[in-house]
């Protein structure tokens, strides 16, 4: 497992009046007091796993990359982001809330705890 650098360390990670709410401990930063509407989002460092993609019935290796994102105010939902990188492409993508995915989660872990994986 590894992890990519998000943003620039060196810039800020809160500004006012229109980022008000502090940064959560695994927001990389990166805001800028010129941001648009749009780019106002925390965002975590991104967690690099290796992973298998079927593709046509074949598999190929590639990297899964996963991140935590947030909208402000400090009260709106936490976001999972996962997509796939092939080659360098980054290719794919998932949004889930952190409840949605949890919720995923427990429902395959319910699955496997009974019946197993079969191979």
């Amino acid at each position: 497992m590894g992890v990519v650098a998000g943003f620039d360390a060196g810039v800020e990670r809160n500004f006012g009046p229109w980022w008000a709410d502090i940064c959560p401990d695994w927001c990389v930063g990166g805001h800028r007091k010129d941001d648009l509407l749009a780019d106002r989002v925390h965002v975590s460092e991104g967690v690099v796993v290796p992973a298998v993609q079927l593709v046509g019935g074949r598999r190929r290796g590639v990297e899964c990359v996963a991140t935590l994102w947030r909208e402000r105010p400090a009260q709106a939902a936490v976001w999972v982001h996962v997509g796939l990188n092939a080659g360098g492409e980054m290719i794919g993508g998932l949004d889930l809330s952190i409840e949605s995915l949890g919720a995923v989660l427990g429902e395959f872990g319910s699955a496997l705890s009974v019946g197993g994986v079969a191979e």
